[in-house]
């Protein structure tokens, strides 16, 4: 018998028939074309070193705009501190793969060129490009500045450990093979605030952060004190000259460079710098570029409770509509496949010691941040920081994220990002093999661009087994040319062996239809009685997803084409 809390949470949040929003509350899930909204990241950590990624993305966007993708969250493609990094260790905005600087020109990715031609694409579709934007710290300075400083304790920032002295640290960035192009600004040890490296030392101190000014406090301070220092050298936005570089970056040279197709930019580590800063950024480029409609998006990760990010968001103006990742639901669909882990996959991970409860599936979006803030939500399964090996690893059995994908997908709220390494697999590393993607994924995608629209009512009212339907836009209301955002689909995922199943209303509408399952046609078929109901099924741990057999737009299912690293 669940908890008493777990079946009050159930009766009150998910009832049995839920009213769609109104349209301008679903307007941030739609794109220009009033289609549902889908970010993909383009990458995943362990990308070949090869320079050629530009051109993969290149000549894969045609058949991502086929599925739904309407913008590409783009890896960090200024010039780091070597040619196979992937580029949070970054030395220079300016350089996107132009300059002969820190012992190579191209980055990991690609060439600038490669990078244009990427954006030319681009604009020619109508997919956006989200720039991965590495704000909060530079690495790989040039030369050494002598500087005073204190050493803190890294687990506590606040408690100072000695007295001050000088230390050596590479503060000093000169770009010189950039040679003032793009920007004449150097940075110089007044441009940072602290620093992990002390070069007089022959061997660091662990545990030490060095202290050079003073913490910013307009930062998160849940963790460590105060955590505006992440790592390598943390640059300090109360010199005006780096903040006013650092908006003319901005504001100015990505949107010239990468022209109409820049489509917004992700703040990485945005928990880690200046929000009033990030403010004025943000503001300076939506004045630029008044009639452009901006998809910024910070990284503020805490998988805690969603209020964190919520306190976080309330520092913008809502017309910035800054967004933030949905980390609370990522962990939500961690645990709710825990019980369904054979084994730990990868060394980082612990094996449990007895085996696992299933989770209450009822609680799932509970103290979420979609289920909070549904329009400032970009739901995920998982990045390049949770896969296996990475510093937020969060193990997900294949099987559940079917579900979870089809959670983030097909349900209203949230704007979807897929990830790389779902959609194409994961390179081999360190020893181990490459990682198949989810079968279903493209076809769940394209569900959402067509099918997942109009009034949702929901069924969570089994810890193992829930569901929902969407019963499409009315007559009046489809585009024309678009009749499958009339269709509607229906959704059970279970997160047991045994699956399940629910009698769900998918509209009087439907009444006499008959759907089929997305998948398997014959096992998965009903007709909807004349009270608009159909008794679905899922048949295992996984997603089912039901449609009319004849819903417009069934044809173009099956056809993704997954062989991206044979396009460049």
């Amino acid at each position: 018998m669940p908890h008493p809390s777990v079946s009050a949470f159930a009766n009150s949040f998910f009832k049995p028939r839920q009213e769609a929003t109104s349209p301008s509350q679903e307007a941030a899930d739609y794109n220009s074309n009033g289609e549902n909204r889908c970010i993909f990241q383009g990458f995943e950590w362990n990308i070949p070193a090869d320079q050629k990624h530009w051109r993969r993305l290149e000549n894969s966007l045609n058949s991502l705009k086929a599925v739904g993708v309407d913008e590409v969250w783009l890896p960090p493609g200024c010039k780091a501190t070597h040619q196979n990094s992937n580029g949070y260790d970054i030395y220079d905005l300016y350089d996107l793969g132009e300059f002969d600087q820190k012992w190579h020109k191209v980055t990991k990715w690609g060439s600038k060129e490669d990078l244009l031609a990427l954006s030319s694409k681009a604009e020619q579709l109508g997919v956006g490009l989200i720039w991965d934007t590495v704000l909060s710290h530079r690495a790989g300075g040039d030369q050494r500045e002598r500087v005073k400083a204190v050493e803190v304790d890294a687990e506590d920032r606040n408690k100072v450990l000695s007295k001050p002295r000088e230390i050596e640290a590479f503060l000093g960035f000169d770009f010189k093979m950039r040679g003032g192009q793009y920007s004449d600004l150097k940075l110089h040890a007044e441009h940072f605030n602290g620093t992990d490296h002390d070069a007089t030392l022959q061997q660091q101190k662990p545990g030490v952060i060095y202290l050079t000014k003073r913490w910013c406090p307009n930062v998160d301070k849940s963790e460590k004190g105060n955590y505006d220092f992440l790592i390598f050298s943390n640059l300090d936005y109360t010199s005006p000259a780096l903040a006013a570089d650092t908006i003319n970056w901005g504001s100015n040279f990505m949107p010239s460079t990468l022209g109409p197709a820049l489509s917004g930019f992700r703040l990485d580590a945005a928990r880690h710098f200046d929000w009033k800063f990030t403010r004025d950024f943000l503001s300076a480029i939506k004045k630029t570029h008044p009639n452009k409609q901006w998809t910024f998006l910070a990284e503020y990760w805490h998988g805690g409770h969603y209020s964190n990010i919520q306190s976080y968001l309330r520092n913008f103006p809502p017309e910035l509509k800054v967004l933030a990742y949905d980390a609370p639901l990522l962990y939500k669909f961690r645990d709710a496949s825990s019980h369904l882990q054979p084994s730990a996959p990868s060394k980082s991970l612990t094996r449990p010691a007895r085996p696992l409860p299933p989770f209450d599936m009822r609680v799932l979006m509970k103290d979420t941040l979609v289920s909070a803030l549904p329009n400032q939500a970009v739901t995920m399964v998982a990045s390049h920081d949770t896969q296996p090996g990475q510093t937020c690893e969060a193990y997900i059995s294949p099987d559940f994220k079917e579900a979870a994908y089809a959670i983030t997908l097909l349900r209203q709220g949230g704007i979807p990002c897929v990830f790389f390494g779902d959609l194409y697999g994961l390179s081999p590393w360190e020893g181990r093999g490459a990682e198949p993607p989810i079968w279903k994924l493209p076809d769940l995608m394209l569900a959402r661009k067509l099918f997942a629209y109009g009034r949702q009512n929901e069924y969570w009212d089994a810890p193992g087994c829930v569901g929902w339907t969407r019963e499409g836009l009315d007559g009046e209301r489809v585009p024309e040319g678009k009749e499958w955002m009339g269709e509607g689909c229906a959704v059970v995922v279970s997160n047991v062996h045994e699956g399940g199943r629910k009698k769900m209303f998918v509209g009087k509408k439907h009444a006499g239809a008959t759907w089929t399952g997305l998948w398997d046609w014959e096992t998965y078929k009903l007709q909807i009685d004349d009270e608009g109901l159909g008794d679905f099924a899922v048949g295992g741990a996984g997603a089912n997803v039901y449609v009319r057999d004849v819903a417009s737009g069934r044809n173009l299912f099956g056809q993704f084409d997954r062989d991206i690293y044979g396009k460049a």
